[in-house]
Formats: C-alpha cells, sequence, structure tokens
C-alpha cells in the first residue's frame, strides 16, 4: 500500500497569550525542547541501573519572525507586560498542527529573552525565545494511506 504524507507550514498554528503568531521567517520558525530527559540514571558499580523520573516539564519554545512581522509586537507586548506586573504575568502557549495530533500547550510561559536586532540590506529574522513552565507535549507524523 503506497503512503502519501503532507506537511504544510500554513497549517501549524502558534498562539501565545491568546493571540496568533504569523509572518514566520523562511526555514526553521518554530522549535520546542524540553529542558530535561525524561529520567535520570545512575549505574552501580556492578552494572545495575536504577533511573528516576525528573519530573521536569519545563522547555524552550524558539519562535523566528521576519523582522517586518506585525507578532513581533505581541510578543514584545507580552515581554513588557510580564517584566511591569510585580508577580509577573505568564501567558499560556499552543503550538498545533492542525495536519495532525502534535501539539505543545503550557499554561504559564514567559519571554525568556528578547532578540537581537539586526538590520541589513535583506529582511533579517527576529528570534524569540520563550520558556515553558509545564509543557503538555503530543509528537505524530501525518500519513495518508492509500490502498
Amino acid at each position: 500500500m503506497p503512503v502519501t504524507s503532507n506537511v504544510d507550514p500554513a497549517k501549524i498554528i502558534i498562539n501565545c497569550g491568546g493571540a496568533n503568531i504569523n509572518g514566520f521567517a523562511d526555514g526553521t520558525f518554530v522549535n520546542f525542547e524540553l529542558d530535561e530527559d525524561e529520567y535520570n540514571t545512575t549505574t552501580g558499580a556492578d552494572g545495575f541501573v536504577t533511573r528516576t523520573k525528573t519530573n521536569n516539564r519545563s522547555g524552550v519554545l524558539t519562535i523566528t519572525l521576519l523582522q517586518s512581522s506585525p507578532s513581533n509586537n505581541i510578543l514584545q507586548g507580552l515581554y513588557d507586560l510580564d517584566r511591569s506586573t510585580p508577580a509577573g504575568s505568564p501567558f499560556p502557549v499552543i503550538v498545533k498542527n492542525l495536519l495532525n495530533l502534535e501539539l505543545v500547550t503550557s499554561s504559564a510561559a514567559w519571554v525568556q529573552k528578547l532578540p537581537a536586532i539586526e538590520y541589513s540590506k535583506e529582511i533579517t529574522n527576529r528570534e524569540w525565545m520563550i520558556k515553558v513552565a509545564d509543557a503538555i507535549v503530543t509528537v505524530a507524523g501525518n500519513a495518508i494511506f492509500q490502498g
């Protein structure tokens, strides 16, 4: 049975603090990685292995936008709100692939680091690093089976 698969960057939805993010850079425009492995291991002198669950669900979501993207204003606004609120103001994040079940969500995220600013005769990118405190992650592929 032949298998075909579709990938469409326009079907990747990113929402930060209730606002849809768009104006993505060419190439890799979203990346998420957990901070730690699921388990740490300790190996004894005789080779006996014990693993310890880390329970750390934090990670970093990197969103790369064109410098001209209006979403830079949204992320800057979320950063400013967080810094100006005495207790901070984390925001929810959702990254969803509409073609499959792939999903990253968090109820508490914040701008970890402002992007570097550079100018050129060409449009440059802005790389936003979003710290995620409590990620729920589902990894999936997309395949259409044809018979």
